[in-house]
């Protein structure tokens, strides 16, 4: 469960990080 939850967050923080470099690169 602790496990599952630390995955998600990586995952979701990952997706934000590359959303945030994608709009970085567009503007």
């Amino acid at each position: 469960m602790c496990t599952l939850v630390m995955t998600v967050m990586v995952m979701f923080k990952q997706f934000i990080y590359s959303n945030f470099q994608i709009s970085s690169i567009k503007s």
